[in-house]
């Protein structure tokens, strides 16, 4: 992507504003027609460092979540920065009924 478009998307997220990583984040599940795996999917935002990409995940997690019985875990959010951040945080969830883990990311 542009580092144009990479900056007005940052400065978006420092402003809370979502609704474009949103739309990219639907675009994303579109495309790869994960509408299925995520309707049985419990939905986590991916941990982050950065307090307004924690608030970004967060949003991004809400907005695919749906109440159901759930055998998937899904990990949402802007870009994975840490791949043991995600291990913690996949060791630390409850895994009842979940068989499977995906991870998606916009970037």
């Amino acid at each position: 992507m542009d580092k144009r478009y990479l900056r007005e998307l940052k400065k978006k997220k420092n402003l809370n504003i979502y609704s474009i990583y949103k739309y990219l984040l639907f675009e994303i599940v579109k495309y790869a027609k994960l509408e299925d795996q995520i309707s049985g999917s419990v939905i986590y935002p991916i941990s982050s460092d950065d307090k307004d990409t924690i608030n970004l995940n967060k949003y991004l997690a809400l907005s695919l979540s749906k109440k159901k019985e759930k055998e998937r875990g899904i990990f949402v959010g802007e870009s994975l920065k840490s791949l043991e951040i995600l291990k913690e945080q996949i060791e630390s969830i409850k895994r009842d009924n979940i068989k499977e883990i995906l991870l998606i990311t916009i970037f």
